[in-house]
């Protein structure tokens, strides 16, 4: 009588009396388990929002203060 052995991706038929040989060398008689594929979703993705309404065009004011006036330095012309 043979029987199945497995060891990673190698399967093999033994004699039952040679069978305690290979099992010491790591050989199994079950055929190993493929992992199973989960249906669910590893990472759950949330996501939330402000909702802003943009003012209307009556609405908008023009801002209470003006830009600073910002001048450069010159230099004056040297005599020549």
């Amino acid at each position: 009588m043979r029987i199945k052995i497995y060891k990673d991706d190698l399967v093999q038929e033994v004699k039952a009396d040679r069978l305690d040989r290979f099992l010491e060398r790591g050989w199994q008689v079950s055929e190993p388990a493929l992992p199973k594929k989960s249906t669910k979703p590893k990472v759950k993705v949330e996501a939330s929002a402000d909702v802003v309404e943009e003012p209307s065009k009556q609405e908008q004011v023009e801002p209470d203060w003006e830009d600073p006036f910002i001048s450069m330095p010159t230099e004056e012309p040297k005599g020549e």
